[in-house]
């Protein structure tokens, strides 16, 4: 229940009914990386963009997202 509203709120909102800032964040984050991934899938479903040309930066997206945690 906790991500669905903290999901719905603004920042600001969240903090005054009392959600703590890090869950707020984490389910931005989470939410930002589901949204990139579905508009990555679309892409390459329609053949806008290649596999080939993103595996060279594949990897260092990761780990700079990893190191970003």
């Amino acid at each position: 229940m906790l991500p669905l509203l903290v999901l719905c709120l603004e920042l600001q909102d969240s903090l005054l009914v009392g959600i703590p800032i890090y869950a707020t964040v984490a389910v931005n984050k989470f939410a930002t990386g589901v949204s990139t991934l579905s508009t990555v899938f679309v892409l390459v479903l329609k053949k806008k963009v290649q596999l080939k040309q993103m595996l060279p930066i594949t990897f260092f997206i990761f780990t700079e997202s990893v190191i970003a945690l």
